[in-house]
C-alpha cells in the first residue's frame, strides 16, 4: 500500500511572517521557491563584480519609466519570491516601498550563473516563464556567454538566443541593445 504524504507549502505571506518574527536565520541568504525555503549560493567575487557592473550599466541607460533593482525580492505567485540578481521593473513613484514588485511589474530578470547554472536553468527558468516574465537572461561566468530567453509559454520560453562577448544583446525592457562584453567581467 502506497503512503501519500501531504506537504505544507509556505505562502509568501507565511515567509514574510517568519522573517518578521526572526524564524529565518539572520544573515543567511534564502529565497522562497515553490513554497519551499531554499538556501542561495554564496556570492563569489566575480559574481558580485558582474552584478555590480550590470546594475551600473542598466542604471545609466534606463528610460525614466523603468526601475533597476539588484538582488531584491519579486513576488511571482502565492508560493514564490525569488531574488534575481537584476530586475527591470515598471516605474513606480514609491519605488515599491509599499510592497515588493509582483510578476506583472517585472519586465526582465537576469541571473549571473557560475556554480548556480543548473539551478538557474532547471528551477528559475520555468518559474519565471510560468509567471509570464517577458525576458529571462542568464550570464554564464564559466563560458563567458549570455543566454536570453523570451516569449514565455507555460513553464518554458519559446525563444533562446546565445550571445558571445562580441555580440549585441537586445534588452527590450530598456528599449535598447548593449554590447554583451559590457555585461561580462
Amino acid at each position: 500500500m502506497a503512503v501519500t504524504l501531504v506537504q505544507h507549502l509556505l505562502t509568501v505571506e507565511d515567509y514574510h511572517k517568519m522573517g518578521e518574527v526572526g524564524i529565518l536565520p539572520e544573515g543567511k541568504r534564502v529565497e522562497l521557491i515553490a513554497g519551499k525555503i531554499i538556501n542561495m549560493s554564496p556570492i563569489g567575487s566575480s559574481h558580485a563584480a558582474c552584478v555590480d557592473n550590470i546594475l551600473a550599466l542598466f542604471n545609466r541607460i534606463a528610460p525614466e519609466d523603468r526601475l533597476i533593482r539588484g538582488q531584491n525580492p519579486i513576488i511571482l505567485d502565492d508560493h514564490s519570491e525569488p531574488e534575481p540578481d537584476v530586475a527591470v521593473l515598471r516605474y513606480r513613484a514609491d519605488r515599491y516601498a509599499s510592497g515588493h514588485p509582483k510578476a506583472e511589474d517585472v519586465l526582465f530578470v537576469l541571473e549571473v550563473s557560475g556554480s548556480s547554472l543548473a539551478y538557474d536553468e532547471e528551477v528559475k527558468l520555468p518559474l519565471y516563464a510560468a509567471a509570464g516574465i517577458p525576458a529571462y537572461c542568464m550570464v554564464n561566468l564559466k563560458d563567458n556567454t549570455i543566454a536570453l530567453h523570451t516569449i514565455p509559454e507555460g513553464e518554458q520560453y519559446k525563444k533562446r538566443e546565445l550571445f558571445a562577448a562580441e555580440d549585441r544583446l537586445p534588452v527590450g525592457a530598456l528599449r535598447t541593445e548593449v554590447k554583451a562584453s559590457d555585461m561580462l567581467v
